[in-house]
């Protein structure tokens, strides 16, 4: 967010095992200036779309009980 080289690896080789959609391994890396948690690399814009199609929102989630 910040564009701050600082930062430190919190977890490797993460994988999408919620939706099963977004293919490929991450870290998750907390940025040593902001704090800001990220991964890398980054979902392209193509990945991020087939994570989101399946995405319930709080208000869908809070609507359907």
């Amino acid at each position: 967010m910040c564009g701050s080289a600082d930062r430190q690896s919190l977890y490797e080789s993460l994988t999408d095992e919620v939706y099963r959609v977004a293919p490929g391994n991450w870290q998750l890396h907390n940025c040593g200036n902001c704090t800001a948690l990220y991964l890398d690399p980054c979902p392209s814009p193509e990945s991020i779309g087939r994570s989101y199609a399946v995405y319930a929102s709080l208000r869908e989630i809070i609507d359907s009980f």
